[in-house]
């Protein structure tokens, strides 16, 4: 049985409709990248998506990359508490928190 998400979804997409960035929260398994697929069926721009891991050097991993495929996204950017930002594979990218502060003091 699939359970209908049309108001999330349309939530979702009247706040892509003010601001840039959109975050989906919520613990593991609860259908956080299910409903971002739903908006992006629906939502025409360009999608970057953002992870966080606690790690210090995050790798990419088969969901990054089932998530790149089947959302359509553009990218994934993970953002980790390292100190150095570089490729993890083919649009996905580390991105050290500290790189992400300084750049927003600038």
């Amino acid at each position: 049985m699939r359970i209908g998400r049309t108001g999330q979804v349309s939530e979702v997409v009247r706040q892509l409709r003010h601001t840039p960035v959109v975050a989906i929260l919520g613990a593991r398994q609860v259908g956080k990248t299910t409903l971002a697929g739903e908006v992006r069926r629906v939502w025409p721009s360009s999608v970057t998506s953002f992870e966080f891991k606690r790690t210090t050097t995050p790798s990419a991993t088969p969901s990054m990359r089932s998530a790149l495929r089947d959302l359509g996204l553009s990218s994934i950017e993970v953002i980790h508490a390292g100190a150095d930002t570089y490729p993890m594979a083919k649009n996905i990218r580390a991105v050290a928190l500290t790189r992400i502060l300084s750049d927003m003091r600038k």
